[in-house]
């Protein structure tokens, strides 16, 4: 996903292409340096809402770990935790690099032992 735009660039993008600056929407992109769809997005935007401000961040159950979220980021959720005197040998195996070519090397019938 590209930066966010400034507040201040997406009502110049908008201004310009209502105020007849440009006439396409691909003129408008190129003069700013966004793409066509973004253009599009933000007047759309104007002509529902009346302003270009971001949507608001997203929050609900794919933050939290529901179904919306990624797989590699489930899997990491679903490691086990070490506890006890165990995770400073963990910690340590980390460190070394000795724990990744542990996990590396055990396959994966070792892991789930």
């Amino acid at each position: 996903m590209a930066d966010t735009i400034s507040l201040d660039l997406r009502r110049r993008i908008v201004d310009a292409y209502r105020n007849g600056l440009t006439e396409t929407y691909e003129a408008t992109a190129e003069m700013f340096g966004v793409g066509v769809a973004t253009v599009s997005r933000l007047l759309r935007r104007k002509r529902e809402t009346g302003d270009v401000l971001p949507k608001k961040a997203r929050r609900g159950p794919a933050a939290a770990g529901g179904p919306g979220v990624a797989r590699g980021a489930r899997a990491r959720q679903s490691r086990r935790t070490v506890s006890g005197p165990d995770r400073c040998v963990a910690a340590a195996q980390r460190q070394s690099g000795e724990y990744r070519r542990n996990v590396e090397s055990a396959g994966p019938d070792r892991l789930d032992a």
